[in-house]
């Protein structure tokens, strides 16, 4: 049983953290918070008036999107709730940040880019940016849905929603570390 304090706001994005017995949620109000049975761990606000974009857990962080004029992607600490860095984006980017399988944040840039961050710890390198066409409206964002054993790459589905019908992308991008191919595209 969890203590429904922090959670009146509305939550966005929900995360169950199974082996620790944490849950992890974003809020309407550009919250992030952590509670156990025993309470609430943390509240952190991460900015702007949303986090519309829902919430990742992994690298021993939790990355937000707030939806606002300080969109971007907020790392914090999954056992503190500070604020480790923040890699601002166009405004309104308020896509889900994914994480892959060797630890990469790939995050939708309004519509426009895919943005691939390493986690340093306090701050973050970006491996690489990909223009992406489509409506330049926002969709689910990136998920890797297979790792090349041969070579470790990574490739990923990007959805880009447009704000008419048959203007959506959905494009497969192949990430070798440095850089990024895009294998296919589809308009939807």
């Amino acid at each position: 049983q969890y203590p429904a304090e922090g959670i009146s706001d509305g939550q966005q994005g929900v995360i169950l953290d199974v082996s620790n017995n944490v849950i992890f949620f974003s809020t309407d109000s550009g919250k992030i918070s952590s509670m156990s049975p025993a309470g609430t761990n943390w509240i952190t606000k991460i900015g702007g008036n949303g986090n519309w974009g829902g919430i990742s857990y992994g690298n021993g962080r939790v990355y937000g999107t707030p939806y606002s004029n300080t969109s971007g992607v907020y790392a914090v600490d999954a056992q503190s709730g500070a604020v480790k860095w923040f890699y601002p984006s166009v405004a309104g980017s308020d896509n889900v940040p994914t994480i892959g399988p060797d630890g990469t944040i790939y995050m939708l840039n309004g519509g426009k880019s895919l943005v691939a961050l390493d986690d340093l710890g306090s701050s973050y390198t970006v491996k690489w940016s990909k223009a992406i066409s489509g409506g330049g409206y926002e969709g689910a964002g990136a998920v890797p849905f297979w790792r090349d054993p041969s070579d470790n790459a990574v490739y990923l589905w990007v959805n880009v929603e447009g704000s008419a019908a048959g203007d959506t992308n959905l494009t497969i991008l192949r990430d070798d570390g440095t850089q990024a191919t895009v294998m296919a595209t589809a308009s939807v």
